[in-house]
């Protein structure tokens, strides 16, 4: 028994002892072809140590040899400085962001001169539309809504797309769009840059190569950054970026090592980023408001109305999902028809140029921060509307919500490229000053009466907040439901506005929530009673909501998956994709492939919503079921 013990013990100590010699790179690298300038590789292959293979069996299989290949990537540094590789992305998409701003403004001041139908700048929008076709035309089957999207990003982890000249591509796409005024907005092009910058960034790729758990935190943390230093560098917002990323992006991260060392690097790629957005496009708020505020001690009643105006944002974001996905329904049913798909950006552009010219309401184009700006001047009551509608804000408010909600669903829809960040903003805008404006109008006489409720009156307890304020509050409540970021959206308009109150937080908190809350309530409720409604077709297979609303995927999704960290061998898809082309993927992807179903896959900005993953099988086995 002794000898027995000592001899385990012999062994467990020579076994130590060869690994640690295997640790201390005491194995001989003879092949290091794309790392040879590496004096630690050359000096590897020196040493003669015994091969792990001439061990006794026994002792060979407690050492696990390190791939060639991994000990030149570390020897390189490549894996052991995170934060070098988090201050490399925020500059470099601080860079590009900038450089994209400059390309859609000196582009949008060209188009906006040029002569049209009616006026300078009509056909802008379809100007513009017609490249992105051409753009599309050029791409052919591939699209420009493939594996560098922010969806595909985040289902791969982090890892750098298959194809290269999509990423580019895509922001070329968006500063067309931009650059006519159509009516999507930029930020979210800018978060799609951090992601595509940070997953170039992550590092040598090879299959054969099992990933540590290290590796695949750092491949995490470093696509958090790039989407933080996205939304810092569009925004001029270092903290909002960091809070979208952890909100969005970090979330669903499995290591615990991730979550962990995730913060310093987001904030370092945030910081530069927006300092180099500082250097190229200013420094000055986006939100130009002189005044606005909320005071608790002498309006603490008015926050029931601020949780009213959240109700209202949180329906309009559902108006907008809704619009959607019925245009989307509408192109598909135009390709269907024979229509060719490309020229889509055209037709969705000449609507907005027939509404913005034609309908004047030449707001809904997008010009940067200037039309949120404009609007906010006409809630204060310093700017009148234009003189088709007499005066009255009121109407042109609301009409202005209707146009952009319409519009935004269909540029998004035609496959035009930009994200929903600026829309949702002036959205917000627009109907937080409907409801301010509608206050002060409709109550001004009854403060002839009762003084106590005089929206100017500096003391009392009873005191309006001035309309600027429901203006601000609807854009936060606004961007929290559409792009589903509620706590973003809070520091977002902190900071856009420059910090000048703070008292405003506590409303504009509460209108975000209860917005929130009725957006997921209306998108989950209303399906659902749809599907009580619908005749079942028959007793053994009754139809849901998703499958009357074409959304087959949705029924497959494995719920308890969507948690759970995304396999190596995924593609980020919709719901709405056929169950054929389903199978052709995953017969592409191989026996272990997955596709990981995503919620409104096209949007740039908005966090992708997981909704499971589906396996070859189970879409073998619903074909069957549906065939039977």
């Amino acid at each position: 028994m002794r000898k027995s013990a000592r001899k385990r013990r012999a062994c467990a100590g020579l076994s130590a002892l060869m690994a640690g010699a295997v640790l201390q790179k005491r194995v001989p690298v003879r092949t290091a072809t794309w790392s040879s300038s590496s004096t630690f590789v050359q000096s590897c292959s020196r040493f003669d140590a015994m091969p792990i293979r001439s061990l006794p069996s026994h002792l060979g299989r407690r050492v696990a040899p390190i791939p060639r290949e991994r000990i030149a990537m570390r020897a390189n540094g490549a894996l052991s400085s995170p934060l070098f590789l988090a201050s490399v992305a925020g500059l470099a998409t601080g860079t590009i962001v900038v450089l994209l701003n400059d390309f859609v403004h000196l582009l949008q001041d060209f188009l906006l001169e040029l002569p049209g139908l009616g006026g300078p700048g009509v056909l802008a929008p379809v100007i513009s539309a017609l490249f992105v076709s051409l753009l599309l035309l050029l791409r052919g089957e591939k699209g420009l809504s493939g594996s560098s999207d922010l969806a595909s990003l985040k289902a791969s982890g982090g890892a750098p797309p298959k194809d290269r000249s999509e990423a580019p591509l895509r922001a070329l796409a968006a500063g067309l769009t931009l650059a006519g005024g159509n009516s999507l907005g930029p930020e979210g092009p800018s978060v799609e840059i951090g992601a595509n910058v940070a997953a170039s960034l992550s590092g040598y790729q090879n299959q054969e190569i099992p990933e540590t758990d290290s590796e695949r935190a750092l491949r995490q943390n470093l696509l958090a950054a790039g989407c933080a230093s996205g939304i810092a560098a569009g925004f001029n917002a270092p903290v909002a970026g960091l809070f979208f990323s952890l909100e969005s992006i970090q979330s669903n991260c499995a290591p615990e090592d991730a979550r962990a060392k995730g913060p310093p690097m987001q904030l370092l790629a945030a910081v530069l980023a927006a300092t180099v957005s500082q250097l190229g496009l200013g420094s000055s708020p986006a939100v130009d408001l002189d005044f606005f505020g909320w005071v608790p001690t002498r309006s603490l009643w008015e926050l029931p109305v601020f949780m009213s105006l959240g109700f209202l944002c949180g329906t309009a974001a559902f108006m907008l999902r809704s619009t959607r996905q019925v245009a989307k329904g509408a192109f598909d049913c135009l390709e269907a028809s024979g229509a060719p798909r490309f020229t889509f950006p055209v037709l969705a552009a000449t609507v907005v140029a027939a509404v913005s010219f034609y309908g004047n309401l030449g707001e809904v184009l997008y010009k940067g921060f200037e039309n949120v700006n404009l609007i906010l001047k006409e809630v204060d009551g310093s700017r009148q509307p234009p003189d088709a509608f007499s005066g009255d804000p009121l109407t042109h408010l609301f009409l202005l919500i209707v146009a952009k909600i319409f519009l935004t669903a269909v540029c998004q829809s035609s496959g035009q490229v930009g994200g929903l960040f600026a829309p949702a903003l002036f959205i917000g805008a627009c109907l937080g000053g409907l409801v301010g404006r509608s206050l002060r109008d409709f109550l001004w006489p009854w403060a002839l009466w009762l003084p106590e409720l005089s929206i100017f009156k500096s003391e009392g307890p009873f005191v309006f907040s001035v309309p600027a304020t429901y203006a601000i509050v609807g854009m936060a409540a606004c961007l929290g439901s559409i792009c589903n970021v509620p706590l973003t959206a809070v520091v977002l308009l902190l900071e856009l506005a420059g910090g000048k109150d703070y008292g405003v937080v506590l409303p504009t908190v509460a209108a975000v929530g209860v917005a929130v809350y009725v957006e997921d309530l209306l998108s989950r409720g209303i399906p659902k009673m749809m599907s009580q409604w619908m005749p079942a077709d028959s007793p053994q297979a009754p139809p849901s909501a998703a499958r009357s609303q074409g959304e087959p995927l949705r029924l497959l999704c494995q719920c308890e998956s969507a948690g759970e960290e995304l396999p190596p061998d995924v593609s980020a898809v919709e719901p709405s994709m056929p169950l054929e082309a389903a199978r052709q993927e995953l017969l592409r992807l191989g026996p272990e492939g997955r596709l990981a179903v995503f919620e409104d896959l096209p949007s740039l900005d908005t966090p992708p919503r997981l909704l499971g993953l589906v396996s070859l099988a189970d879409v073998d086995a619903e074909l069957k079921r549906g065939s039977g």
